[in-house]
């Protein structure tokens, strides 16, 4: 009996994608701590709100998508499907859960900190989750949806530690969560070309069933060029006044070489077998990234 309700909690944990959860949860601490250090502001139950509802919108977000994705996800021989390991009626159950505290806790941060449209970005950001699993995932626009939602809170974080966008710290926010957005952009279509053999057999029509598996390399080539050139900018030319530190061009060399071999990866004959390490590298690059907001 306590290995099945061991082996169902697995289940739960696997179809929220913890690991993914618990990176962002730490990073939004991260920023939060330096805006502490930084500004005068005090937050703590609302921050504490703030870590709650994006857990459980982001796990909202995993359930609906694997929810409306279980064919393909067959197909793809991933091994986390509805219906196999989790009912669909419980996983129903857990995301209306996952909702009404989303729904609860940004109503009481959006009082705490007086920032009232926060409420409804949160009701949108659910809204917004479900039509992109339903019309938009496997379509030219859902990977922009999705890289666009991933960098929504980093702007959360500024608005309810009610720092001015003209603030220099806030606008370092910025950039960082421009960085989210692009790493994430890449690492959607390297997934959408993944998942190529069930995209292909539902007929969709994302991004690398338009251009193709090659052109779409190439883009991806460029993009990680582009976040190259983007790390360098953010790390070592706009850090405000502070000086560059031998740990922040540590920290730079590191995310190049990362980069430089995600494109080398990417560029080989047999790069289908590389994918999926490709997107953890990209993971990798984020968290180095993030990591960099200790040296402002």
């Amino acid at each position: 009996m306590k290995i099945r309700n061991f082996n169902k909690i697995l289940h739960v944990l696997l179809l929220i994608r913890l690991p993914n959860i618990v990176i962002v949860i730490a990073s939004l601490l991260l920023f939060q701590t330096q805006i502490l250090k930084n500004e005068e502001t005090n937050l703590n139950i609302e921050f504490h709100l703030f870590s709650i509802s994006i857990f459980f919108i982001m796990c909202s977000g995993y359930i609906i998508n694997d929810l409306l994705d279980v064919e393909i996800d067959v197909i793809n021989s991933k091994n986390n499907y509805i219906g196999k390991t989790i009912s669909r009626k419980n996983a129903i159950f857990l995301y209306n859960l996952c909702n009404t505290v989303v729904i609860s806790t940004s109503l009481i941060l959006s009082y705490l900190t007086t920032v009232y449209y926060l409420f409804l970005i949160y009701i949108f950001g659910i809204f917004v989750l479900k039509q992109y699993s339903e019309k938009y995932k496997y379509q030219l626009s859902g990977n922009l949806i999705i890289a666009i939602l991933t960098s929504v809170p980093l702007l959360i974080l500024i608005k309810i530690n009610h720092l001015n966008f003209q603030n220099l710290f806030a606008g370092i926010i910025l950039k960082y969560s421009l960085l989210v957005f692009l790493i994430n952009f890449i690492r959607e279509i390297i997934k959408d070309m993944d998942d190529l053999k069930g995209d292909s057999t539902k007929k969709l029509n994302n991004i690398v069933v338009n251009l193709g598996i090659n052109n779409t390399r190439k883009l991806c080539t460029i993009l990680l060029l582009i976040l190259s050139g983007f790390t360098i900018y953010l790390l070592k030319y706009n850090m405000g006044e502070k000086n560059v530190t031998n740990y922040l061009n540590l920290l730079v060399v590191i995310i190049n070489i990362t980069i430089i071999l995600c494109i080398y990866l990417l560029n080989q004959m047999n790069f289908k077998k590389y994918l999926r390490n490709i997107s953890i590298l990209l993971k990798l690059i984020m968290f180095f990234g993030v990591l960099s907001i200790l040296i402002i």
